[in-house]
């Protein structure tokens, strides 16, 4: 059997290596900077912002092709990919000790996450390129777990060994900079897995065949609703995520929960971490086992109300580390349990024809939804207060269920 055969034959261990890369780089962009922003000095309004406009160059997939086409291996494009975002991840580490780290280490992490961005597109090509139109509902399980695992690494690993540092070293520079040597060293083994692991292929895809395919999206029946799905249903838990993450490290005279890094690690990256896959697993076990429109509601619900439980939270202010903990755990579940609803939605709608180009179009609006939720986290939270912000965020994730979500797409 040759090296081909096996990895087609046996998916789990490439899809998960490759899939918790793609996952790790927005958790480190979005999750552990804007900790990091928010440790060494920067506003909420701030910090949420110029960490959510790292994600803008996910929204540029179609103007990455042209280099996918120039490429004649795309394993050798992953893990390139890959070490060059560890030498970014280094460059940050570098520029977050110099006495403007605010812009210098900003500068990295934007380059960084232009080659993260060319990293998500070019693992998806070698997924689509290896697998074609065969049923890919086995990798949403390795992805489930690769996201989980994300999240243990960047938001608890990472988090908790920077808090650890910043108590040992008295400099929180020095501290951080540690903390991104390691995530550099994690893309650096994650490289060498995907060289062991992948086969060689090459893109088949022409350029001319997917501008064509971009612009069928664009005059197919429908594509309006499609577009609003995408943006809107994901936005109320963007939107909870990052609050929580600054609500959790912010002092209570602002009413915030005066965690330190190694607490938010365990609450967030650990527990929230673990749980999240858990109830993904959990999902899609009852997914293949029910009627996935019998399923519909009770998801769509799972997914969100529990944004509720951060009302209790922003209201109560608890100090003890366990009910946060199990509030956070409950619903990071619930919200693992009741995605898959969405992932589902976007693999029936990309499936088919022009299945490359759709998945293009469906991970540039859940990037621009990312942006745009991250964005008004930090604005609306300065305005509004961690209380009325919560309610906020749990009336919009109400007010999503409106939206015209076929039934029969899950």
């Amino acid at each position: 059997m040759s090296k081909n055969d096996r990895t087609i034959s046996h998916p789990g261990a490439w899809t998960f290596t490759l899939a918790l890369a793609k996952a790790l780089i927005p958790v480190v962009l979005a999750g552990v900077s804007a900790v990091m922003c928010k440790r060494l000095g920067m506003g909420n309004g701030e910090a949420a912002a110029v960490t959510a406009l790292l994600l803008l160059p996910f929204m540029l997939r179609a103007y990455y092709k042209p280099l996918l086409c120039r490429v004649s291996n795309l394993r050798w494009w992953v893990v390139l990919l890959e070490l060059l975002f560890a030498a970014a991840m280094m460059g940050v580490a570098s520029g977050v000790q110099a006495k403007s780290w605010a812009w210098t280490s900003w500068l990295w992490l934007l380059v960084a996450a232009f080659v993260g961005a060319m990293h998500s597109m070019a693992a998806d090509e070698y997924f689509y390129t290896l697998y074609g139109r065969r049923d890919k509902k086995h990798a949403l399980t390795w992805g489930a777990c690769a996201y989980g695992m994300a999240l243990v690494v960047g938001m608890g690993i990472v988090l908790m060994a920077a808090g650890d540092m910043e108590v040992m070293s008295r400099n929180l520079g020095e501290a951080w900079s540690l903390a991104y040597q390691g995530v550099a060293g994690v893309f650096v083994a994650l490289a060498v897995a995907q060289y062991a692991l992948l086969v060689p292929l090459r893109e088949t895809e022409t350029l001319a065949e997917r501008k064509k395919a971009y612009r069928a999206f664009w005059q197919e029946d429908g594509h309006w609703s499609i577009v609003l799905v995408l943006l809107v249903f994901p936005m109320h838990e963007w939107m909870a995520m990052r609050g929580a993450s600054l609500f959790m490290v912010d002092v209570g005279s602002i009413g915030g929960l005066s965690l330190g890094p190694q607490e938010v690690a365990l609450v967030q990256g650990t527990v929230g971490g673990l749980a999240l896959m858990t109830g993904a697993l959990a999902g899609l076990r009852w997914l293949r086992r029910t009627d996935s429109s019998a399923l519909f509601w009770p998801m769509a619900l799972a997914v969100t109300l529990p944004d509720a439980i951060y009302v209790y939270l922003a209201y109560t202010m608890t100090s003890n580390l366990l009910v946060i903990c199990l509030c956070v755990g409950v619903e990071q579940f619930l919200l693992g349990w009741g995605m898959p609803v969405y992932l589902i939605y976007i693999y029936h709608y990309c499936k088919g024809r022009n299945m490359k180009a759709r998945a293009d179009i469906c991970i540039a609006l859940v990037a621009l939804s990312l942006v745009v939720s991250g964005v008004l986290t930090g604005w609306l939270q300065d305005a509004m207060g961690y209380r009325r912000f919560f309610a906020m965020v749990t009336l919009l994730a109400v007010l999503t269920l409106l939206l015209p979500v076929r039934k029969s797409s899950t």
